[in-house]
């Protein structure tokens, strides 16, 4: 798409382009892995979406729920709160 010698760009393109893609939840926490399903639910992928970018920020935070907050742009108490309902276990963190 980005690389195409077309000047308009229309939504048949995007869609073209997205199918294009293998784009499948791996359920790991990295990077490489972030792409979801597109055929999900808007409150499912949300989710996975949120988990996973949680999840690798806390990684790149070195487990700090402090730093995390920083990181993430939360207060402290509402990340709780967030990471409580994603199911990510906060036992594992240095704060």
């Amino acid at each position: 798409l980005i690389t195409g010698e077309e000047l308009d760009i229309n939504a048949q393109a995007v869609s073209d382009a997205l199918v294009a893609e293998d784009y499948t939840y791996t359920g790991t926490h990295n990077k490489a892995s972030m792409p979801i399903p597109l055929d999900l639910p808007l409150r499912e992928a949300r989710a996975q979406f949120e988990r996973t970018y949680l999840l690798q920020q806390l990684e790149e935070s070195d487990g700090s729920i402090v730093e995390l907050a920083k990181r993430v742009g939360m207060e402290r108490t509402h990340l709780y709160r967030k990471l409580r309902s994603l199911g990510i276990d906060q036992g594992r963190s240095k704060n």
